[in-house]
């Protein structure tokens, strides 16, 4: 498992081979050409050692000495790279043959001659153990794997994923006993294995659509083997109070438990409701959230003991856990336990050839063998997805099936179930190449139970140097390709998905992430400190909380990568100032998100290997000129906070890729004072901020940043004057989103200049008075996403919109200057979701037969010049939820007044889900 380390620094050789070759002193280049052979045959055999290390002792240790090379190697070259940075900055391509001539360079290049022939005779060392010990069974292996073919594709095969199998029965079982009449409370639980499905199937259960009629409230809570009581308690009451589109109450922060339990009580005291509690793992937990529940339904007030309605159905518990104990002192009747059964032969097969072969059918050739691996998952959903993403990959041949199943047999004899999971998911892991192995490692960074942000790991990866270019790809679709990659394999779940299906987050399986934490913590790719007792050799370390703290900080000298993760409130420039003044310089990714940081730690400019750098969330309020040193930086994040303003030396941060500095995305961004031309490699730039005395600057400026995939501008006039903010954007043909908010809606945003030429752009918010709208908007067929706040839009511009091929998503918030708003036949064909406000000149809305075929949520807001309901919602057969706020006493009381229905209720009454002014109807 030493090929992480040995492929990551094969991939730093050659550009420092090619950059620093003439500088060397003579014989170092030949010795390091020497190193990089070396380890390149050593790598050839690594994965031959993945293969066999578990069983053979002597192999463990051999793989554990390359590993250690390798660190070895790289820390020798970064460290070389480092001196000559301090010596003369940034521009080392441009000026080699000066340094190569300066006395101040001369030191750095003794030294890497010392280093680089103290490491020679290592690495010649473990290739010498390697062909006294190994080659014999690794020319073996090499001939069984050249015949079952490449396992390194990285074509999607898998489509979307295997179709869900063998859970009908259990559904309908559990949709029944959710749907019931009985009026109390009602806890039900599925108990179950590892990786046997149950969470699977709870959640098509939760998402089933009789389940979302039945019920006002729903809320999913995962629950950590790690329980911390009031973190759960702020969880569920984040998640309900989203149900209904509301603020958390104030002052929740700083809430006890009781009081925290008092107000989940008092929200649910009058609405209908069924939880999920996902991963119980003990009988305290489940004490601790019932005691937050109120018994009975709506129409009893609560109180179990009065009768209530019997015709309702009361509110339901669902809960998953591993325990049985767990299952039956929660659902106290075992009649309301569900114990997940294995899945039969067929179901097995079923699934498996869905995952490998995107079929229900397996080949003839490959059935015996099939059979024969799937008799080792024990019918257990898991262990067989994890089968199936690992053939996947493989040809259909039956040499490489048999040898596979071999393989998994005398692997898996022997051992438990939990322990079979964790060898068929060890083998997935094995099977990746080297390039997915140290990214898939790098995710057990991240917390338990955790979502996990997409663009965030992109971004981490980036700064670590995992994603290597490809040409006519940038770095970010590169790691993206990698992320779907592993989704692919079956090795994350997605979590979440954007409108247009594509992943916004992922998680860990508590399983996998075992495994992962195993091996990264045996190949030092991540340390997760929970305690103070951390190796002084870690590479990477991610800090949950404020275990650590100033005095018991050590000098970390490899210390590469710093995540301050979970909750990091506490942690100060107190702790962080002498871990990074202290230890090593060759830090890559900086990550200090959320702690109580007030200033900018002047020991962060002094770490030239920095690329990845976060203060989001602190309140830091100003950056230092000595910035400009962080010439390798690309990724810098100060969202949310105090920043209001950056030194124009940002613009000597050449390789700058994602600049994210506001402390409200939508009002408070940040001023730039020139030199922004100069970030040719910018990607996503948000919130810049443009007025009267630079918004030509600026945007002059912005104009040439043609590299741009995200961009986000406010505009600011003064109180007395108006203001035409006019972006030029011919240049910026990458733009995928764009965001010009005017803080005076009344200002004119001029962004005529969009044409076809923008052929990728999806997301367009705007905000202040539009012009010629017909003109440039039927051009953007590519709009997934559009929001329009202030822009006196008229009639036909909306007709423009309505013929937009893929918009999925519409807010019209006091953009819309006519009385009368009707979305016609064959209009909006894929919207999804639609918004409009503030409307003030409003009076009819309606809805043809034939428009918006596909709307999901509708949400209707202080348009209080309506004067009837809108007509047509019978036209909308997808929809799921209406929301509507404005004054109850206009139109709305027809509807829905003082808690009861009106006459007009019949037209909202098959919509599942309505929310009134915050009331569930």
């Amino acid at each position: 498992m030493a090929e992480v380390a040995v492929s990551f620094l094969l991939d730093q050789l050659e550009p420092f081979l090619l950059e620093e070759a003439t500088t060397l002193i003579c014989g170092v280049e030949e010795d390091v050409k020497h190193i990089r052979t070396e380890l390149d045959q050593i790598r050839a055999i690594l994965r031959f050692a993945d293969a066999e290390e578990d069983t053979d002792t002597p192999l463990q240790v051999w793989v554990k000495q390359v590993r250690n090379v390798a660190y070895d190697t790289d820390d020798v070259l970064q460290e070389f790279m480092l001196r000559l940075a301090h010596h003369y900055g940034a521009g080392i391509r441009g000026c080699l043959w000066r340094i190569a001539c300066s006395v101040a360079n001369l030191s750095a290049h003794f030294q890497i001659t010392i280093e680089i022939r103290k490491i020679k005779p290592k690495v010649e060392g473990v290739f010498k153990t390697y062909s006294e010990r190994y080659k014999t069974a690794y020319d073996r292996y090499q001939g069984q794997s050249s015949n079952a073919g490449s396992s390194n594709e990285t074509l999607d095969r898998r489509g979307g994923g295997a179709e869900l199998v063998g859970i009908e029965g259990p559904k309908n079982k559990l949709i029944t006993w959710l749907l019931d009449d009985i009026s109390d409370l009602k806890v039900f639980s599925v108990a179950g294995a590892s990786g046997s499905g149950k969470t699977t199937l709870v959640n098509e259960v939760f998402e089933d659509e009789q389940v979302k009629k039945k019920f006002q409230i729903r809320a999913w809570i995962r629950l950590l083997q790690t329980f911390n009581e009031q973190e759960v308690l702020k969880d569920m009451i984040e998640k309900l109070f989203d149900e209904i589109k509301q603020e958390v109450p104030q002052r929740m922060e700083t809430m006890n438990a009781n009081q925290l339990k008092n107000v989940i009580k008092q929200f649910l005291q009058e609405r209908s409701y069924v939880v999920v509690l996902d991963n119980v793992w003990s009988t305290d937990v489940w004490n601790a959230i019932k005691r937050a529940l109120p018994n009975g339904n709506p129409d009893n007030g609560g109180n179990p003991d009065n009768g209530g309605n019997p015709d309702s159905g009361g509110n339901r518990v669902l809960l998953t856990t591993q325990i049985n104990e767990v299952a039956h002192y929660s659902s106290p009747n075992s009649d309301d336990v569900h114990d997940m059964q294995p899945l039969n032969d067929e179901q097995s097969m079923q699934l498996f050839c869905k995952g490998t072969f995107q079929s229900e059918c397996c080949p003839k050739h490959l059935e015996q063998c099939v059979k024969k691996i799937l008799r080792t998952c024990d019918g257990l959903p898991l262990a067989i997805m994890a089968a199936s993403g690992f053939l996947s990959r493989k040809r259909e041949n039956i040499e490489e099936f048999d040898m596979v199943q071999r393989n998994l047999t005398a692997k898996l004899e022997g051992r438990n179930k939990v322990e079979q999971i964790r060898k068929r998911l060890s083998l997935s892991y094995y099977d990746l190449p080297y390039h997915l192995k140290i990214c898939f490692l790098y995710l057990s960074i991240f917390p338990e139970g955790c979502e996990i942000e997409k663009t965030r790991v992109i971004r981490l990866w980036i700064g670590e140097q995992f994603v290597q270019e490809i040409e006519n790809l940038t770095l970010e679709e590169v790691a993206e390709i990698h992320f779907n990659e592993l989704v692919n394999r079956n090795l994350i779940q997605v979590a979440k998905k954007t409108l247009e299906e594509r992943t916004r987050t992922c998680r860990i399986n508590d399983v996998l992430r075992q495994v992962m934490l195993s091996k990264s913590k045996e190949q030092n790719i991540v340390y997760l400190a929970s305690t103070p007792d951390i190796p002084e050799n870690v590479r990477r370390l991610a800090i949950y909380n404020s275990i650590v703290n100033a005095r018991e900080s050590k000098r970390f000298f490899r210390l590469r990568s710093l995540l301050m993760l979970g909750n990091s409130s506490s942690v100060c420039s107190s702790f962080i100032s002498p871990l990074l003044s202290g230890g090593s310089k060759l830090f890559k990714v900086l990550d200090l998100t959320g702690t109580a940081l007030e200033t900018f730690p002047e020991e962060v400019c002094e770490l030239l290997h920095l690329r990845y750098l976060s203060m989001r969330d602190t309140g830091v309020t100003d950056v230092p000129q000595s910035i400009k040193k962080l010439r390798n930086l690309e990724t810098l994040d100060l969202r949310h906070t105090k920043v209001a303003e950056l030194p124009v030396e940002i613009g000597m941060l050449w390789k700058l890729r994602h600049l994210l500095v506001y402390y409200d995305k939508l009002s408070v961004g940040f001023k730039a004072t020139g030199e922004i031309e100069n970030l040719k490699s910018l990607q996503k730039l948000v919130t810049i901020e443009a007025d009267q005395s630079n918004g030509a600057g600026i945007t002059g400026e912005v104009e040439k940043l043609t590299q741009l995939r995200t961009l986000r501008i406010i505009t600011r006039s003064k109180q007395e004057d108006g203001m035409t903010f006019r972006l030029c954007l011919e240049n910026l043909s990458n733009l995928r989103s764009l965001s010009v908010v005017s803080i005076k809606e009344d200002d004119i945003v001029d962004v005529r200049s969009l044409s076809s030429s923008h052929q990728f752009l999806k997301k367009l918010h705007l905000r202040g008075r539009l012009i010629e709208v017909t003109k440039w908007v039927p051009s953007l067929f590519s709009l997934v996403r559009v929001w329009f706040q202030g822009s006196g839009l008229m009639d036909d511009s909306l007709q423009c919109l309505q013929d937009l091929p893929n918009l999925l998503e519409l807010g019209l918030i006091n953009a819309y200057d006519e009385e009368k708003l009707c979305f016609k036949a064959e209009g909006f064909q894929r919207l999804k979701r639609l918004q409009f406000g503030t409307l003030k000149a409003l009076k009819r809305v309606t809805v043809e037969n034939g428009s918006m075929p596909c709307l999901v949520m509708l949400s209707i807001k202080a348009c209080d010049k309506l004067e009837e309901v809108p007509s047509g919602f019978e036209h909308l057969p997808n929809l799921e939820s209406l929301h509507i706020n404005g004054n109850a006493e206009s139109w709305i009381q027809t509807l829905w007044y003082q808690g009861k229905k009106g006459e007009h209720y019949p037209k909202i009454a098959t919509i599942p889900k309505v929310v009134i002014n915050g009331d569930l109807v």
